[in-house]
């Protein structure tokens, strides 16, 4: 099964010390994001795979191996936060 990630709608992450915000003005909710998580909400734009993304993070910081439990971790906490939707398809 693969997974293709995509924010929701109206997403903006705001700079902050060390990191981002992203505020939920509906439900008043706050949610801080470190560099690392935020270019992974950013590659959550439906076209990059959930096996895609944490190769693309092992290109981008030269990591020996790819995150992949990192990930999915992130990756389930943002759904659980409202943050991403999953488009989920079965390979014929």
């Amino acid at each position: 099964m693969i997974v293709y990630p995509k924010q929701i709608d109206g997403l903006e992450p705001s700079p902050a010390d060390d990191g981002f915000l992203i505020y939920f003005q509906d439900t008043d909710r706050v949610h801080y994001l470190n560099h690392i998580a935020t270019l992974v909400l950013l590659l959550c734009d439906g076209k990059n795979s959930n096996e895609d993304i944490p190769k693309l993070l092992q290109q981008q910081y030269d990591l020996p191996e790819a995150p992949i439990d990192d990930v999915d971790a992130l990756l389930n906490q943002f759904v659980d936060e409202g943050l991403i939707v999953l488009n989920v398809t079965t390979s014929a």
